[in-house]
Order: C-alpha cells, then sequence, then structure tokens
C-alpha cells in the first residue's frame, strides 16, 4: 500500500502544466548496491517547492520502484527538501550550478548522490497543456496494459468476461454446442475487443497510444529533437508508472 500510494502521487502530480521536468543520472550505494536514473518533477511557488522522483534500482523489478515525493525551500542555488517514498523517510540537499543540479541525501536506508541537468529557465512553458493530455493518456495506457498482462497470465479475472480461459468463447454464439458463428456482427474481428476483459484492456491501451501520438504531433511548439524527446521521456516515464502501479500493485497478487 505505501509503494501504491507513494507512485500513485508521484503520477498524478506530474501532470501539472506547472512543473518542471528534471531528468538527470544518479549512483548511490546501501546494502545491496542502487544504480540508475533519476526521473521527476518539481513544481515550484515562490520559494516553496514540491519534488517527487523515481529511480530505476538493481533491486528493482520495474522502474520506479524507488519514488518519493518532497517538500523543500529555495535558498537561491541551496534546496534542503523532506519526504517520504517507498523507502521510507526521505531528506537531503539539492545543489544548483546554473543548469546543472547535485543531490545528496538519504532515502530510507539508501544513502545517495545524484547529479543531473535542468534548465531553471523553462518553468512552466516547458510542460505544457499538450503535455500534460500525453502524460494521462499514457497513464490510461499504461495502466490497461498492466490489467491486460494480468489477465494473460492467469493473475486476475473472474467471470464470464474477465476470466481470459473461458471468456475468449463470448465472441462466438454458442461455442460449446459448436455454434461458432459470430455472436454479433464483428464480434470475431473488428469489435472482438468488446467481447471481453482481455480483448477490451488491449483495446484501450492502443487506442490511448494513437491518441498520444495524434496530440503530440498537433502541439503548438516546435517540433525539434528537443521537443521530441521531451514528448518521448514523459511518455515512457508516464507509462511504465501506471503499469507498475497496475500490473505488480494492483493485479498481479
Amino acid at each position: 500500500m505505501k509503494k501504491l500510494l507513494t507512485v500513485s502521487a508521484f503520477i498524478l502530480l506530474s501532470v501539472s502544466v506547472n512543473a518542471q521536468i528534471i531528468f538527470g543520472l544518479n549512483a548511490g550505494y546501501d546494502k545491496t548496491g542502487i544504480a540508475g536514473i533519476e526521473a521527476g518533477y518539481r513544481i515550484k511557488h515562490h520559494s516553496i517547492f514540491i519534488q517527487e522522483y523515481g529511480t530505476a534500482s538493481k533491486r528493482a523489478d520495474l522502474p520506479l520502484i524507488k519514488a518519493s515525493v518532497n517538500y523543500g525551500y529555495d535558498f537561491h542555488s541551496f534546496q534542503p527538501f523532506i519526504g517520504y517514498g517507498t523507502e521510507g523517510l526521505n531528506y537531503g540537499l539539492n545543489k544548483y550550478f546554473r543548469h546543472y543540479k547535485l543531490t545528496t541525501g538519504r532515502h530510507g536506508d539508501f544513502t545517495y548522490i545524484s547529479a543531473g541537468y535542468n534548465n531553471l529557465s523553462l518553468q512552466d512553458k516547458f510542460f505544457t497543456k499538450n503535455d500534460a493530455a500525453i502524460v494521462a493518456l499514457q497513464v490510461v495506457s499504461g495502466f490497461s496494459n498492466g490489467l491486460h498482462e494480468a489477465i494473460q497470465a492467469g493473475h486476475w479475472g473472474t467471470g464470464k468476461f474477465w476470466d481470459s480461459k473461458i471468456s475468449w468463447k463470448n465472441k462466438y454464439r454458442d461455442f460449446d454446442n459448436g455454434d461458432i458463428r459470430a455472436k454479433f456482427v464483428g464480434s470475431k474481428s473488428v469489435f472482438v475487443g468488446f467481447t471481453d476483459g482481455y480483448h477490451l484492456t488491449n483495446l484501450i491501451s492502443h487506442t490511448a497510444n494513437i491518441a498520444t501520438f495524434t496530440i503530440a504531433l498537433n502541439t503548438k511548439e516546435k517540433l525539434n529533437f528537443k521537443t521530441i524527446l521531451k514528448k518521448a521521456l514523459i511518455s515512457a516515464a508516464a507509462n511504465r508508472a501506471a503499469y507498475y502501479v497496475s500490473y505488480n500493485l494492483i493485479f498481479k497478487s
């Protein structure tokens, strides 16, 4: 439950249009050894900020196993913060060198240091409403994909619509008695997505991905390499975070 709430907060806060996006490399150590990629968002109001990030680690089965939400105060280039995450109490200090950020602190039993690039001049123009729509759609896609995989693996699903062992028969009129005609027009082809949970979750995920691509192309931003890379990274982060919450924390058990 602790991981579910923390990662959910990471996803929900990430859609804020007043956020700065932060990407960087990090390295640290504890009893198991941790090294990975830091990704997060930073929302600032005057000198008070909310900072959230997730970390891919060696002991993580999927990205964002380590995540936290922190609150801090901006003393110009020095920013102390404290918060809570998947590993427990989190606290530390950010130090900015123009566009570069150095962070040191403690995440539960994990002492870490990270370094990354963060353009402080971008502010809310960097994360646009178009980006927020992309993140929201990818949360839908990733969550649906996680449920789809849980159904396929047999971790979740009961009843005629959700149980993949029997739900595939829904496309036929009466499969058990040999009637393999379509139950309704398109039930065996274009409308198979409405016959059971396995196909429906796949349909939702694909539809959200197509919508994401369409919205991304209709942005008012200049579609240069930086814009395309930004949209690709926030899409991947939102999708995989939602997938992790869906598959590992809700439907797998």
